[in-house]
C-alpha cells in the first residue's frame, strides 16, 4: 500500500487521481502547516482517498490521548488509524483503545520498540527511514531488523525523500510506504520510459 504523507486536502485529491495511492498519513506538524482544524483535515482526506487515514493525537497523558483519538476517529472509526507515540503514555493509550480502534505506533527507531508496540496491540509501526539514515548511518538495515521481529505487525515506513529510498524500504521489508506527493509522482517516472514512448509515437507517425 502506498500512502500520501500530507495533511493538505488538495494534495490528497491529486494523489487519488494517480490511481495508486490508497490513503494518507498525517502528524501534528503537517496538520499545522495545512492551516485547517484537525477534524476538517481528516474529513477531507477520508473523502479524497479510499483507504486508511492516520491521525496522531497530541495529548501528553494516556487519558488525554484516548479522548482526542475517539473524537477524531468518530469521523470514520473503520478507516481512521490512530498514530500513537512510542512512549509510556502512548502505549498505555493503545492498550485502552485496542478494543475499539485500530492504532499504529510512531516515532519507532529500534527493533525493541517494534516488539513492545506489538505487545500493546498495534496493527502498524511507523519507523522513519531517512531520519534513521541521518542518525545511525544505515536506515534500511534498521528497517530490515524491525521487519525480522515484526510478526503480524505491519511496517508503514515514513520519512522517504526519494524513489530510491522507497525501493530501499520495500527491499528491507516494509509492508507499506508513505511519502510526500512529489515523491509519489516521481515513483512512476523514468526518462527511459519517455524515450520509449517517443519511439513508439515516431513509429506510429511513420506507419500512417
Amino acid at each position: 500500500m502506498l500512502l500520501l504523507d500530507s495533511a493538505i486536502p488538495d494534495e490528497a485529491r491529486r494523489a487519488a487521481s494517480l490511481g495508486y495511492v490508497s490513503g494518507a498519513t498525517t502528524n501534528p506538524t503537517l496538520i499545522a502547516r495545512s492551516g485547517l482544524p484537525a477534524r476538517q483535515v481528516i474529513d477531507a482526506l477520508l473523502t479524497a482517498l479510499p483507504g486508511p487515514v492516520f491521525y496522531q493525537p497530541i495529548g501528553d497523558t494516556a487519558a488525554a490521548i484516548v479522548v482526542e483519538s475517539r473524537q477524531i476517529a468518530a469521523a470514520d472509526p473503520r478507516r481512521v488509524v490512530v498514530k500513537l507515540p512510542c512512549t509510556p503514555a502512548g502505549l498505555a493509550a493503545g492498550a485502552l483503545l485496542r478494543p475499539e480502534l485500530t492504532f499504529g505506533v510512531t516515532a519507532i527507531f529500534t527493533p525493541a520498540q517494534v516488539l513492545v508496540a506489538a505487545a500493546a496491540g498495534a496493527r502498524y509501526v511507523l519507523p522513519y527511514l531517512n531520519r534513521l539514515s541521518r542518525l545511525v548511518g544505515d536506515g534500511a538495515a534498521v528497517i530490515r531488523q524491525m521487519a525480522a521481529v515484526a510478526g503480524a505487525v505491519e511496517l508503514v515506513v515514513a520519512s522517504i525523500k526519494s524513489p530510491g529510498e522507497a525501493v530501499a524500504a520495500a527491499q528491507a521489508g516494509a509492508t507499506h510506504l508513505t511519502m510526500p506527493l512529489a515523491v509519489l509522482e516521481a515513483m512512476a517516472l523514468s526518462p527511459l520510459t519517455d524515450l520509449a514512448m517517443d519511439e513508439f509515437r515516431r513509429a506510429s507517425v511513420q506507419e500512417n
